[in-house]
C-alpha cells in the first residue's frame, strides 16, 4: 500500500500530452479529466499526491471546491494546475492546496473568474484531441503578438472580445477573426499567434515541480489517511453539501458579510448578482456601496433587505458554494493557536484593498470614513472594527499555510 501511495496521480486530458507528464513523472498514475468523486475516490484507494490538470465541465458534474478540501483534511496533497486544476488550487488555496503556474496565480489575482477561461472542446476517444481555444490561451497568445509587433492593441482587443462573446465550444482562430470582422487578417497572422500553449506551459511546470519534490522529499508523498471522508455515500449526492442543514440561512448571513467585508464580492457583480449596485450610478469619489451594505448588515442584522436579496442572489449563483471553503478554512485559521506576522497581516490588508478596488490599506480606511461619514455614533467604529476583523482572519489563513508548506520543505518551488 507504501508503493501505491506514492504515486502520484495525475488527472489529465487536452492541456498537455501524456508525455509531457510521465517525462518529469514516470511512475504517475494518469487519469482522464477529473469529475466529481474521483479525488475522493482515489483517497480512498489509499493514493495520497493529487496533481489535477484537467476536468470536466459542461458534460458531466464537475470537481466541486469541498470535495477538495475534503481531501486535503484528510491528509492528501492537491497540486492544481493550467486548466480546472487552476481553478479550484485557487478556490481551496486557504485550506492547503497548492497552485502552480501562470494561470493559477491569475485566479488567485481575480483576473481569472470562471470555468469558461479555461474550457476548450476536445474529442476524448481520440487522445483528447482539441478542437477550439481557451480564452486564457487566446489572452496569451494576443498579447505575445502585441508585444513583437505583430497585432495592434487595439486590434487584438477586438479580437480578445469577440472571442468573450463566442461559446467556448465556438472558439476557434477562423470564427474569433469573423466575429471582429477581420476575416481577411487570419491567413497573415495565424502562424504569428501558433506557439507553445500556456496550459500546456503550466501543466509541463507542474508535472516538474512535482518531481522536484517527491526527490527531495521522498517521505512527502506518503501521507496516511486521518479518518473517514465525510462527503462519502448518501451525503455526496446533496446538491449543496456546504451550506446545508438547518443553520443555512445563519451561515449564509455570516458569509455574505464577509464577502462585503474582505470586498470578495466585487467578484460576482455582474454574474447574476446586482442587489448592491441596483440603482447607482457608477461614481468613483461615491462610498463604497459593499461597505454601505457591510455596515447597515453589521448594524441591523440580517433583516436588512439589499441584504437578504444579495444572500439570496448569491446563493441562487453559486457564489456562496464557491467561497465556503475559503472562509471555513480561513475562520478555521482564525480560531487556532497560529500567529500571523506583519508580513502576513500587511499581504493580507493589501489584499483586501485589491478585492475593493483601492491602492491600499489606507485607501481603504478612507472609505471606511467615506461610507460612515454620516451614520450614527459608533457605526463606523463597527465597520473599522468588522475590516480589522476580516483582515486578522485572512492573515491568519496565509499564516496557517505558509506553516504547512516551511514545514518539511526544503525548497521552494511555487
Amino acid at each position: 500500500m507504501a508503493a501505491m501511495s506514492a504515486r502520484p496521480v495525475v488527472y489529465l486530458g487536452p492541456s498537455a500530452r501524456p508525455e509531457d507528464v510521465l517525462s518529469a513523472l514516470p511512475n504517475a498514475v494518469l487519469r482522464p479529466p477529473i469529475a466529481r468523486g474521483d479525488l475522493e475516490r482515489d483517497r480512498l484507494l489509499r493514493f495520497s499526491v493529487f496533481l489535477i490538470i484537467d476536468g470536466v465541465f459542461a458534460q458531466e458534474d464537475a470537481l466541486s471546491p469541498r470535495e477538495v478540501v475534503d481531501v486535503l483534511a484528510d491528509g492528501g496533497a492537491v497540486i492544481g494546475a493550467a486548466s480546472m486544476g487552476a481553478l479550484r488550487a485557487a478556490d481551496c488555496a486557504p485550506a492547503g492546496a497548492i497552485g502552480i503556474g501562470a494561470i493559477y496565480r491569475l485566479y488567485r489575482r481575480g483576473a481569472l473568474s470562471s470555468e469558461d477561461d479555461v474550457a476548450v472542446s476536445f474529442l476524448p476517444d481520440r487522445g483528447a484531441q482539441v478542437l477550439t481555444l481557451s480564452l486564457v490561451s487566446i489572452r496569451f497568445a494576443l498579447r505575445r503578438a502585441c508585444r513583437r509587433g505583430h497585432v495592434a492593441h487595439a486590434a487584438a482587443l477586438q479580437l480578445m472580445r469577440a472571442a468573450g462573446d463566442l461559446h467556448y465550444a465556438q472558439r476557434t482562430w477562423r470564427r474569433i477573426f469573423a466575429a471582429a470582422g477581420m476575416p481577411e487578417m487570419l491567413d497573415t497572422l495565424r502562424t504569428r499567434l501558433d506557439g507553445t500553449d500556456v496550459k500546456t506551459r503550466d501543466a509541463r511546470h507542474a508535472a516538474r515541480w512535482l518531481a522536484r519534490k517527491l526527490r527531495a522529499d521522498p517521505d512527502w508523498g506518503d501521507r496516511p489517511r486521518s479518518g473517514p471522508i465525510a462527503t462519502t455515500g448518501a451525503l455526496r449526492s446533496r446538491p449543496v453539501r456546504s451550506l446545508d442543514g438547518r443553520d443555512c440561512p445563519k451561515l449564509q448571513h455570516r458569509l455574505c458579510l464577509w464577502l462585503l467585508l474582505t470586498g470578495r464580492v466585487n467578484r460576482y457583480l455582474g454574474e447574476g448578482v446586482t442587489a448592491i449596485t441596483r440603482g447607482k450610478k457608477a461614481n468613483p469619489r461615491a462610498p463604497n456601496p459593499a461597505l454601505e451594505l457591510a455596515r447597515a448588515g453589521l448594524v441591523y442584522g440580517s433583516t436588512v433587505h439589499q441584504l437578504m436579496r444579495l444572500t439570496s442572489e448569491l446563493a441562487q449563483s453559486g457564489a456562496l458554494e464557491r467561497e465556503y471553503p475559503r472562509w471555513s478554512a480561513v475562520l478555521a485559521a482564525a480560531g487556532s493557536d497560529v500567529v500571523p506576522n506583519r508580513v502576513d497581516v500587511a499581504r493580507a490588508g493589501a489584499q483586501m484593498a485589491r478585492w475593493h478596488g483601492v491602492a491600499d490599506w489606507s485607501g481603504l480606511a478612507a472609505k471606511v470614513d467615506e461610507t460612515t461619514g454620516l451614520g450614527a455614533a459608533g457605526v463606523a467604529d463597527a465597520l473599522a472594527t468588522g475590516l480589522t476583523e476580516a483582515r486578522r482572519q485572512i492573515a491568519c489563513g496565509k499564516a496557517a499555510r505558509r506553516e504547512r508548506e516551511e514545514k518539511g520543505r526544503s525548497f521552494n518551488g511555487n
